[in-house]
């Protein structure tokens, strides 16, 4: 089934090395690290549940669910 969903690997290799690097600064899991490397790419907020991320307060734009 294709979704019709546009992928682009333009930035692959620097979205890894961000993600690298946010993955080694700060205690949140690669999985974690890669979804905080495209919200910063892309200059996008990132909506969470997870209290890991409040650890990127301040250099991504965050927005918490688990107080609601």
């Amino acid at each position: 089934m294709q979704l019709g969903l546009e992928v682009n690997y333009e930035n692959e290799l620097d979205e890894a090395i961000s993600a690298g690097t946010i993955r080694g600064v700060f205690p949140v899991s690669t999985v974690g690290a890669w979804v905080a490397s495209l919200a910063y790419s892309r200059q996008a907020t990132l909506v969470h549940k997870d209290p890991a991320f409040e650890a990127l307060k301040g250099h991504i734009d965050l927005l918490s669910l688990s107080s609601r």
